[in-house]
């Protein structure tokens, strides 16, 4: 998989694939009782969360490009996904868009301390 020019391992799982729907509605009844029912195609916005869970390991130096890249604000990217589906994200700054744990607790962790349970969150901003 590839985020902008950054290469990521294929096993991250992209875990909010089927809870999105690409229609918006909404509903109200008229002053008459009828049911009155708006709906538009969502243009964007698709969340993409990537999840490694604790079988996608990273040392620290591995995953500060992408910290790197997550603090860049970047206002689009290409996101190519393992399958070869392609994507124009951003970074999801509604909490944190990139979080991992340390494998093991170190005092004072350097660069090749092993980081896991990675999530990516991104959304489509096309």
């Amino acid at each position: 998989m590839q985020i902008d020019t950054l290469t990521i391992p294929d096993d991250f799982e992209w875990t909010d694939e089927l809870s999105w729907s690409r229609w918006a509605s909404s509903r109200e009844y008229s002053l008459g009782g009828a049911l009155l029912i708006d709906r538009a195609e969502k243009l964007a916005g698709r969340p993409i969360t990537l999840a490694g869970g604790d079988g996608v390991w990273l040392t620290r130096a591995e995953l500060a490009p992408l910290l790197a890249l997550a603090d860049s604000g970047a206002a689009s990217m290409p996101l190519t996904l393992y399958d070869g589906r392609e994507f124009t994200v951003a970074f999801d700054y509604a909490g944190a868009p990139v979080t991992a744990e340390p494998l093991y607790r170190e005092t004072a962790p350097g660069p090749e301390q092993i980081m896991t349970n990675i999530t990516i969150k991104l959304i489509t901003v096309e």
